[in-house]
């Protein structure tokens, strides 16, 4: 799919040496790797391409004048730009992204006649005069401040945001969403999570819920209606808020965390509040067959389960898989399984996870439960109650809130594991004498022929057979 680029009337950019307007009019364009972009009028926000690698680059808007140029925003997370793209705003009013190799991607397919990078952090395209035609479109997160204007982002019912993802630009596996209930709800949405946070008030009767931000105070709530608060978020912002930058993100570990940034004397992002203190309870955060780990409440250590290895080491979130195929219910003897059993730690995914409940039952019993059942891959022990789960295996890890609980997980023996490695074996060597046999008949029957062939006395049978007309056909090199 291509598009030509349309001449264009106006250009109006922003270079890095050059003087600064925070509009756009149609016929606009500008590259990638060409190293301008669009500012807001006090410099504090820049539309255009972000470089994420050498020659990769994101559509997006960032905080421009922090020394780590924080990206907010972008139009192309899962699909980077190479050198070369080019960004424009059409002759017809669509904001339109041309990928150097030809796609294209429609930004906004309206018919704006211009753009405005505003002091909030949002770019904005309007019809003329005054028609607001795209704005307030940015995925969620988006909290910062300008001057003397603090951005206002209101999340409706019915919308979401997602995490970042492995390459830290990408979209991620989590994701925060405004329900038609009127719940904010945080979940590992890709594994068809119900959610691991929600905000306890539901919408009750009329009136849409809102999760907004006051611009006196740069705190977070969820409102509905007008002025009426039926949950806030913590308390503790630094002040003066309006000497700061602020931004709420929903980070790679599905974490919900707010940060600030002094304008003129901060070095780094300082976080505000977060709205889980055991990244652990996070669903899935490491992923099918993952152990959560965190010493410090701050850090995710993903490890792989007794019997599992990662599908990438250099991901450990990705999760696990087995170290050995084995179908457990070909031969239910304790020959081929044991039970490896990991103290203070739980899998907890109730309703989803759980297949089986055994009451009043002790470590002894559990274990047993799991070694008798060769569908049971693993099982915990809560207050004396035994619960077999269900596969793929998530949400098992230690926390401060697992202390007391056991987990028990079926992992092959060795010589199970020995008893497949030699059956590959020899089914290995099986193949290759086969395959041995028949290459070996296969070269006896040719050289037999051959020397069948190349023999005076069967030449001349052959040809007496085959070639009667030796004027018209020959079948053997001259003699």
């Amino acid at each position: 799919m291509s598009l030509d680029l349309l001449p264009f009337l106006l250009l109006i950019l922003h270079h890095t040496n050059g003087q600064n307007s925070p509009n756009i009019s149609i016929g606009s364009t500008f590259t990638a790797g060409n190293n301008c972009s669009l500012l807001s009028s006090c410099g504090g926000f820049a539309f255009g391409f972000y470089p994420v690698l050498d020659t990769l680059f994101l559509v997006g808007i960032w905080f421009n004048k922090i020394q780590e140029r924080t990206l907010v925003w972008s139009a192309n997370r899962d699909s980077p730009a190479e050198t070369g793209s080019t960004i424009s705003l059409t002759n017809g009013g669509q904001l339109v992204l041309n990928y150097a190799n030809g796609n294209v991607q429609q930004i906004y397919s309206g018919a704006a006649r211009l753009g405005i990078m505003q002091d909030d952090g949002n770019l904005v395209l309007r019809d003329i005069p005054v028609q607001i035609m795209f704005g307030k479109a940015l995925s969620f997160p988006l909290i910062h401040f300008c001057q003397d204007k603090l951005y206002y982002q209101q999340q409706n019912s019915n919308s979401n945001s997602n995490s970042s993802g492995n390459l830290k630009y990408s979209a991620g596996k989590f994701m925060l969403e405004m329900q038609y209930d009127g719940k904010l709800v945080l979940s590992a949405y890709h594994f068809a999570d119900p959610g691991y946070w929600l905000s306890s008030q539901a919408n009750q009767g009329n009136g849409e819920v809102n999760l907004v931000f006051n611009q006196r105070n740069a705190l977070l709530y969820l409102e509905k209606g007008q002025n009426n608060t039926i949950y806030s978020f913590q308390k503790n912002v630094p002040t003066p808020v309006e000497d700061h930058y602020h931004r709420a993100t929903l980070d790679s570990f599905g974490n919900f965390q707010q940060y600030a940034h002094h304008k003129t004397n901060g070095r780094n992002w300082v976080r505000v509040w977060k709205i889980l203190s055991e990244p652990c309870i996070v669903n899935a955060v490491c992923g099918a067959y993952g152990f959560c780990r965190s010493n410090d409440n701050e850090t995710v250590d993903c490890e792989c389960l007794p019997g599992y290895v990662f599908f990438d080491p250099c991901t450990p979130s990705n999760g696990c898989h087995p170290e050995a195929m084995i179908n457990f219910c070909t031969n239910l003897s304790a020959a081929n399984s044991k039970v490896e059993v990991v103290k203070d730690s739980d899998i907890p995914y109730q309703d989803v996870g759980d297949y089986e409940h055994y009451p009043d039952t002790d470590e002894e019993g559990c274990k047993k439960l799991v070694m008798d059942d060769c569908y049971a891959m693993a099982a915990t022990l809560v207050n004396r109650t035994c619960y077999k789960k269900r596969t793929p295996i998530l949400n098992a890890g230690k926390t401060s809130m697992t202390k007391g609980s056991i987990s028990f997980i079926k992992v092959p023996t060795k010589s199970a594991k020995d008893g497949i490695s030699a059956r590959k074996k020899k089914s290995n060597t099986r193949a290759h004498l086969t395959a041995g046999l028949i290459t070996s008949s296969s070269l006896a029957v040719l050289f037999g022929a051959l020397a069948l062939y190349c023999h005076p006395a069967p030449r001349r049978l052959i040809r007496r057979k085959w070639n009667p007309d030796s004027s018209r056909m020959h079948c053997c090199i001259d003699q």
